[in-house]
């Protein structure tokens, strides 16, 4: 059968940049700590508010980027691409795994972060980004963002996490870099998509 493209929608293309707006907002607030569960004094004024310090390598990061600080904190390896989807702050991750291999030496589970998210705007604008980075060949996996069902299955949950159905020999050192590369780009490359896309609706909504 023969599917068209979506017609142009001046009301929906309306509430995409304004659902992108409040993307680049949240985004761009200085006053709110990542990690949603930090007090911990600033080393530099004492503030327990204070931005300065903050980042994935802070030691307090891993307990409290989880919700289960004592029991659960992040795993280390996953920590940096954690602390970058919580910079996003229009999404929140609330699962991660830093990967794992099995006792015979093969891959058990891939490292991946799983987020809420209240906007399919913000999704595929990470989405976009992922791919992005897959076309450039900054990555050894191509990387995904899959939508799944976790609790509620009213909410929007959503992976992301390397996509190996064709690959048979994985190395989970290869994920975790990544990872690493994934975290180390993902703010800078949502802002800028972000930008890209209220381009594309702006000119659009001229027409």
């Amino acid at each position: 059968m023969r599917i068209d493209l979506m017609k142009p929608d001046h009301k929906r293309y309306c509430e995409r940049r304004d659902e992108l707006n409040r993307f680049a907002g949240d985004l761009d607030a200085p006053f709110a700590r990542p990690c949603a569960n930090c007090n911990m004094p600033c080393p530099c004024c004492g503030s327990p508010t204070c931005t300065c310090a903050c980042g994935p390598s802070c030691a307090h990061a891993p307990a409290e980027l989880s919700c289960d600080p004592g029991g659960h904190p992040i795993e280390p390896a996953i920590v940096p691409l954690v602390y970058a989807v919580a910079t996003l702050r229009s999404v929140v991750p609330c699962w991660s795994c830093e990967g794992h291999k099995k006792k015979t030496g093969g891959l058990l589970r891939p490292p991946q972060v799983w987020f809420h998210a209240q906007s399919l705007a913000h999704v595929a604008v990470i989405d976009e980004f992922i791919q992005d980075l897959s076309v450039k060949s900054k990555l050894t996996h191509h990387w995904r963002v899959r939508s799944i069902t976790m609790g509620n299955r009213l909410d929007s949950t959503f992976a992301l996490e390397p996509d190996l159905h064709d690959w048979d020999d994985v190395s989970l050192l290869r994920l975790r870099r990544d990872a690493d590369i994934i975290a180390e780009e993902l703010t800078k490359g949502v802002r800028d998509l972000i930008d890209r896309f209220r381009t594309e609706l702006d000119t659009a909504l001229a027409l």
